[in-house]
């Protein structure tokens, strides 16, 4: 079985970013070549409580029991296929997008799907200008978690027309049911320099942290 996680980062119930992920997920659904359990949140589905500092990234233990994150974090890290996706409110994600992502910035230093093999998806919504920084970021994150094969959908409502959208998700869903078939992961060479740099960083500090940690952990399955 098949697992594919999506959060679409909007509160509202119409959301055109919403349906775009909706769609998505139909289709691979149906390109998938067995069984698919999908799990997917929005901003009226899940409570993401806010982070107060940088310090509490790593420990985020108290804040999982108070809202949805543990759950969040518990379909990503059993998914096959992660999808992020965002309207664009002036040049940037949404505040849901925001939170999930504050929420989660401490795996950007642990690269936690790189050894799980995970395919990363980005759908960007907007309707004048923006949607490139919205899409630039959104792909830089998905790159330091770990993710490969990453595929965007970026939709402008003002630039492209709706035949144009539907095509467009049409050919990233085959293009993932491709990977998937094939099951190769691509990364890219920033992406492997990065992970390489912060595994010789990470191991070569004298301290305990769950960086280090885990880290240690890696290089000793790696080895």
């Amino acid at each position: 079985m098949k697992k594919i996680f999506c959060y679409a980062g909007s509160s509202n119930p119409k959301s055109v970013t919403r349906k775009i992920c909706s769609q998505l997920l139909i289709e691979l659904n149906q390109l998938i070549g067995e069984e698919v359990q999908i799990k997917i949140y929005d901003g009226t589905t899940s409570q993401i409580v806010p982070v107060k500092n940088a310090a509490s990234f790593f420990s985020q233990d108290a804040l999982d029991n108070m809202d949805s994150m543990k759950i969040i974090k518990r379909d990503m890290l059993s998914s096959q296929i992660i999808i992020l996706g965002s309207p664009v409110y002036f040049h940037n994600v949404s505040g849901d997008m925001k939170n999930l992502i504050d929420r989660l910035s401490y795996m950007t230093h642990l690269f936690p799907f790189m050894e799980k093999k995970v395919i990363g998806v980005v759908v960007v919504c907007g309707s004048y200008c923006g949607s490139d920084e919205v899409v630039k970021y959104l792909v830089d994150f998905e790159k330091h978690l770990g993710l490969g094969s990453i595929k965007v959908i970026e939709y402008n409502s003002n630039k492209m027309a709706f035949n144009e959208l539907r095509k467009k998700i049409s050919i990233v869903s085959q293009s993932i049911s491709q990977i998937m078939n094939k099951g190769i992961i691509d990364y890219s060479s920033d992406q492997i320099t990065t992970y390489n740099e912060y595994l010789r960083y990470y191991t070569n500090l004298n301290i305990e942290t769950k960086e280090t940690l885990y880290w240690r952990k890696r290089l000793h399955k790696d080895g």
